[in-house]
């Protein structure tokens, strides 16, 4: 079992999400597969990812936010780049002055709090939501952009593109 796992588990437990029993029923089905136990929990539909959502902000005490139903400002989309967005996997859903207000799926990894801090200068508070959020949030805001292209670029380096032989009079 995965140790980052330990402490949602035992939350999802607390928040009445999970049994004992289904917390070991669990663990065994992921050591089995090689994955972790709450991967294995929402995979199996014993919990939602929402479920999961609600533990992290739980136990971090942060709030939850669904992007699906926010509606972000502008200004707050253009306050971090495309790149950066996705790079970090966040999104940004309110610009204050000398603050910017994040939605991410892991309130846990300061790594990425302390790293948007410092490129973007700003102080960064923190939301938490499900990566699925995340990822539908990031390609409906930010689009494809730099994937259609690096896309591109692997498949002509690949050879997979076709040439159409273009017919005409030319004089």
């Amino acid at each position: 079992m995965a140790a980052k796992d330990d402490y949602l588990l035992s939350d999802l437990a607390d928040l009445g999400f999970l049994t004992p029993q289904q917390i070991s029923a669990a663990q065994t089905e992921a050591q089995e597969h090689n994955e972790g136990v709450v991967d294995t929990l929402v995979k199996n539909r014993v919990i939602r990812a929402q479920d999961v959502t609600t533990a992290k902000a739980a136990h971090f005490g942060v709030e939850m936010i669904s992007l699906a139903e926010t509606k972000i400002p502008d200004d707050a989309l253009a306050s971090i780049p495309r790149h950066i967005a996705k790079r970090y996997k966040v999104i940004p859903v309110l610009k204050h002055p000398h603050s910017i207000v994040v939605a991410l799926s892991d309130p846990s990894d300061l790594s990425t709090i302390d790293s948007l801090q410092h490129v973007l200068h700003k102080e960064i508070e923190v939301r938490v939501t499900s990566d699925e959020e995340i990822d539908a949030a990031l390609g409906k805001l930010y689009g494809a952009g730099d994937d259609s292209v690096a896309s591109m670029i692997q498949n002509i380096t690949e050879g997979n593109v076709e040439v159409a032989n273009i017919k005409g009079d030319v004089d």
